[in-house]
């Protein structure tokens, strides 16, 4: 279980909260798991199949974690190893023994900061970085988050617009508990989603149905 900064779950749990009030029928939910298992199950997607389907779900999943004091190099060894684009940045919980999220690392994030700090002074390949994965790192305060509960009534070609630009690479899914608790249920790669979808034209046409339909 990967549990989130106990001293920022408050501030997760607000902006969490302003998410919840979205006016999309469920039925984009239910319908979606009758009609598309077949091409969810193969790995594609279609704009109007549901959100979650998006999701690396972490209960069926392990996520792949690695902790802030390792070297950015070592990370991005780890992501091309595995042909991923991001990890989580968890360190030891004491009072739980679970892992607490700290953070979130991007491929991208550790080229860029390779880039300026190996050139022009020599080339990239030859560069080691001491640089650790907690200095450069996407802290749990600045993550984009979407409860889990809202993500159900949301479908793919809405998850895909959010991405359109913002920047976001990803979105961190959780759940809240009773206890104020906040817990790392999944995530969602903008890329891919992109490669996973069936077309892009697909998804604006989905775009205008949706718009056609709450208009």
């Amino acid at each position: 279980m990967i549990v989130t900064s106990a001293d920022r779950r408050s501030k997760a749990v607000s902006e969490i909260s302003a998410m919840n009030n979205i006016d999309i029928s469920s039925s984009v939910l239910s319908s979606a798991v009758d009609r598309r298992r077949m091409y969810v199950e193969a790995g594609k997607l279609g704009p109007d199949d549901a959100a979650v389907y998006a999701m690396t779900d972490f209960r069926r999943e392990c996520p792949i974690c690695i902790p802030p004091n390792r070297s950015i190099d070592e990370a991005l060894e780890d992501m091309n190893r595995l042909g991923i684009h991001a990890l989580l940045v968890t360190q030891p919980q004491d009072t739980t023994g679970h892992d607490e999220m700290i953070g979130l690392i991007i491929s991208y994030r550790i080229q860029e900061h390779r880039a300026s700090e190996c050139q022009p002074l020599k080339p990239l390949r030859g560069c080691r970085n001491a640089c650790t994965v907690g200095e450069i790192m996407t802290p749990w305060q600045e993550l984009a988050l979407v409860n889990y509960r809202s993500l159900q009534y949301l479908n793919v070609s809405e998850v895909y617009q959010m991405f359109q630009g913002t920047g976001l690479t990803h979105v961190v899914i959780v759940e809240t508990h009773d206890d104020d608790s906040v817990i790392a249920r999944g995530l969602i790669s903008r890329s891919a989603l992109a490669s996973r979808l069936q077309d892009s034209n697909s998804v604006h046409a989905g775009q205008a149905s949706q718009r056609g339909r709450f208009s």
